[in-house]
C-alpha cells in the first residue's frame, strides 16, 4: 500500500497589496509542505491508478493507493512527476483537482514524486470557477480583501466574507513587474492582479487580467 502526503496546492495568497489603480501586488503561495510526517517509501504510481483518503488515526488527511474498483477510491492519477525539486504543481494537467507527494523506493535511492489527481466524482475544484486546483485559469474567481489579501474562491455561493470580487478574463505568465509601477499589460477595463503563486524566483510573475464583480 502506498501512502501519499497531500501537497500544498491551496491558493492562499499572502501579502498582496492593492494599489490605487486596483492592482494587487505580492500575491504568492508558500508551497510549504504539510507538517504531517513523511510517509515511508512505497511503490511507483502510474497514470490511471486510484487513491483514497487514509482515515487511519494520525494520517492527517493523507492519501493511500487503492484499487480503482474499491468503493473508497476518490481520485484518479492524471500525471506523475519524479525528482521535481521543488515540486511545481503548475506542471500538472489543467483538469487537476489536487496534488499529493509520495516518495518511491527506487532501490538505490528514494525518488520524490509529485502526483496530480482528479476526483472521480464532483466536486472538481480544479475546474474554472470552482475555487481550487493548482492552476489559475480563465473563469476562475478571486477575492481581494481590504488589506490586499487575495485568495481564489468559488465564483458562486459562499459566505459574504468569501464572496468573489474579481473574475479572471486572461492569465499572463512570466511578466516583468516592478514594485510601485502599475502594470499596463491588460486590456482596457480590466484590473491587473499581479501574482507570484508558486514562484521560486522574482524574474517573472503571473498576472490575472480580471473584471471586477458587483
Amino acid at each position: 500500500m502506498t501512502a501519499l502526503r497531500r501537497a500544498a496546492v491551496a491558493v492562499l495568497l499572502a501579502g498582496a497589496v492593492v494599489t490605487g489603480c486596483g492592482q494587487a501586488e505580492g500575491y504568492r503561495s508558500d508551497g510549504a509542505a504539510p507538517t504531517s510526517a513523511s510517509p515511508s517509501p512505497g511503490e511507483e504510481l502510474d497514470v490511471d491508478d486510484c487513491v483514497a483518503k487514509d482515515d487511519a488515526p494520525g494520517s492527517a488527511g493523507d492519501y493511500e493507493e487503492v484499487p480503482c474498483t474499491d468503493h473508497r477510491a476518490e481520485a484518479t492519477v492524471l500525471a506523475v512527476f519524479q525528482d521535481t525539486a521543488p515540486a511545481d504543481p503548475r506542471d500538472c494537467p489543467e483538469r487537476t483537482d489536487d496534488t499529493v507527494d509520495v516518495p518511491w523506493d527506487a532501490g538505490s535511492r528514494t525518488v520524490a514524486q509529485l502526483v496530480c489527481v482528479r476526483n472521480r466524482t464532483a466536486p472538481h475544484p480544479g475546474d474554472p470557477g470552482q475555487g481550487g486546483g493548482p492552476h489559475l485559469v480563465v473563469g476562475d474567481c478571486l477575492r481581494v480583501g481590504k488589506e490586499g489579501w487575495v485568495s481564489e474562491v468559488v465564483c458562486r455561493g459562499g459566505s459574504p466574507a468569501d464572496r468573489a470580487t474579481h473574475q479572471v478574463v486572461e492569465v499572463l505568465v512570466d511578466q516583468r513587474v516592478s514594485d510601485g509601477i502599475p502594470f499596463d499589460g491588460c486590456a482596457a477595463g480590466l484590473t491587473p492582479v499581479v501574482l507570484k503563486k508558486w514562484a521560486t524566483t522574482d524574474t517573472g510573475a503571473e498576472v490575472a487580467c480580471s473584471r471586477e464583480l458587483d
